[in-house]
């Protein structure tokens, strides 16, 4: 998969879901509010979970898992949040602080090679 970010603009366009238009707007309402709080709301999960449900959040089909430097399997809110509002060609992504990592805006990515494929 390769992922571009999607101008806004170009929403309506290349046919955007509307959850995740409405998604991203609110997300970064939110951020603007208090993005730390953003951040620690759907930052990793994983030390939440006992390694039973960690692995079955892996497992499930509908949530997108991250993964670090390592490999190792990553739990996020937005991953959840990605399986939630599932499109086959967009998915929600975000930009963090470089100096705390806090989120500083969330944005569209577009799948280019999904629209290749048949």
């Amino acid at each position: 998969m390769k992922f571009v970010e999607v101008d806004p603009h170009d929403y309506a366009h290349k046919q955007v879901p509307l959850m995740q238009i409405k998604a991203v707007k609110v997300l970064n309402e939110l951020v603007a509010i208090d993005k730390k709080a953003v951040t620690e709301a759907l930052g990793s999960g994983d030390h939440l979970l006992g390694p039973e449900a960690f692995a079955k959040f892996v497992e499930h089909p509908h949530v997108i898992v991250g993964e670090t430097l390592g490999g190792m399997p990553v739990i996020s809110g937005l991953g959840i949040l990605n399986g939630i509002l599932m499109s086959k060609h967009f998915r929600l992504c975000l930009v963090t602080e470089e100096d705390d990592h806090t989120i500083h805006r969330f944005y569209i990515v577009e799948d280019i090679d999904a629209k290749e494929t048949p």
